[in-house]
């Protein structure tokens, strides 16, 4: 929760701050709909590829974190 609420937590009482806390929001937005997007796709076409099957994947998105499309869902 305390991940969650941060963009707030910085923000405070104080109305020129929340442009920090949306400029982090959207951020976070931003990168997490880029691994889901890129992670689903990359998903698909590792999948149809005969010569994929039984291999792990280890690039893009994939590289940094074992299920890219549910980390990026996550941030979103």
């Amino acid at each position: 929760m305390w991940i969650l609420l941060l963009p707030i937590q910085v923000g405070g009482n104080r109305a020129s701050s929340w442009r920090v806390g949306i400029a982090v929001g959207v951020l976070l937005r931003s990168v997490g709909f880029f691994f889901e997007a890129v992670g689903n796709i990359q998903l698909a076409r590792c999948r149809a590829g005969l010569e994929n099957r039984g291999r792990v994947m280890k690039y893009g998105p994939w590289r940094y974190t074992w299920h890219a499309n549910y980390f990026g869902d996550f941030l979103v």
